[in-house]
């Protein structure tokens, strides 16, 4: 049983390409090792209608990231979003090029990115604003 049967409770049939970056993801000596699970989770939450619009979505993005209380906390999270987001795009991206979109997996993983770019985004603005308040 992997990573996505624990997520999901059952394995689908995805391309190859899903698997071995779902893999490459999920290793844990990378820095993003807690911010691609968080994702995952995440897009099964808006799979499952348990969110279900954008105010809901910055809600639910926010409160997992309510844990943040330093700066150190807070530029770990903004780097470890941004590098899975890159990532995911640098995947993405090759896979346009080459006009290998439509395989089994490849609209999960565009979800991902999205959902990292929404973390980064937040998780930015929020270090700002404790700078600012902290001024």
């Amino acid at each position: 049983m992997g990573f996505f049967d624990n997520i999901f409770g059952s394995k689908k049939d995805y391309d190859e390409r899903y698997y071995e970056l779902d893999k490459k993801l999920n290793e844990e000596d990378l820095s993003y090792q807690e911010a691609y699970p968080l994702v995952k989770s995440t897009y099964k939450k808006l799979i499952d209608g348990s969110i279900r619009n954008d105010n809901e979505m910055n809600s639910f993005v926010e409160n997992s990231l309510s844990k943040i209380s330093t700066s150190d906390e807070a530029t770990d999270a903004i780097t470890s979003f941004q590098l899975l987001e890159n990532i995911m795009a640098i995947h993405l991206n090759d896979w346009e090029s080459k006009n290998q979109t439509n395989f089994k997996g490849y609209d999960e993983i565009e979800q991902y990115h999205a959902l990292a770019t929404k973390y980064y985004e937040i998780a930015k603005t929020k270090i700002l604003m404790n700078i600012i308040l902290k001024g």
